[in-house]
């Protein structure tokens, strides 16, 4: 799945949800598409993570980029 987005993934997990609401599928199926919808949310979380952590400096870091701007 390279080069799939976030938004192309967080897609597919809302037409997964939808679909199972919708019930019209067996147990069996909706049961495979509830472990799909898991592994998209599995893989959103870590991309926010992945975003997250790269956003976040270290407090130590950070304490010295703000007593540089201010001297």
């Amino acid at each position: 799945m390279a080069g799939v987005t976030f938004e192309d993934k967080l897609k597919e997990l809302e037409k997964l949800v939808a679909e199972i609401e919708q019930g019209n599928d067996g147990l069996n199926k909706s049961i495979e598409k509830y472990a799909q919808a898991q592994e998209l949310v599995k893989e959103l979380t870590e991309m926010l993570k992945g975003v997250k952590e790269s956003l976040n400096l270290e407090p130590e870091e950070e304490s010295e980029e703000l007593e540089e701007e201010e001297e």
